[in-house]
């Protein structure tokens, strides 16, 4: 089954609509089927950092993942900034400050 997607780009914005959400690995099929939905992944590269929305318009609710990831793994953004600018933390081996 072909499922396809829309993007749309205006400057530092972007928008991706689609349907597949994922893989259902619990139904038990010996074969997983697609987890489907309607999503639209928004991005905006104008903001340090972007700002990186997903949209579920069936559940009808908005996740900004900048923020799930700083919630989940908070010493990536420092770990990020060390890598890109070695200077401002002192001696890095690549790991966070």
């Amino acid at each position: 089954m072909h499922t396809p997607g829309q993007v749309w780009k205006r400057g530092t914005r972007m928008r991706v609509d689609g349907s597949l959400m994922g893989i259902d690995d619990k139904s038990g099929a010996l074969i997983p089927e697609w987890k489907r939905g309607h999503f639209s992944l928004l991005f905006d590269g104008a903001t340090a950092p972007a700002t990186v929305l997903l949209l579920d318009h069936r559940k009808q609710t908005i996740v900004d993942l900048q923020a799930e990831k700083r919630r989940h793994r908070p010493d990536l953004d420092a770990e990020a900034r060390c890598r890109s600018r070695p200077s401002t933390c002192g001696p890095c081996d690549g790991a966070a400050p």
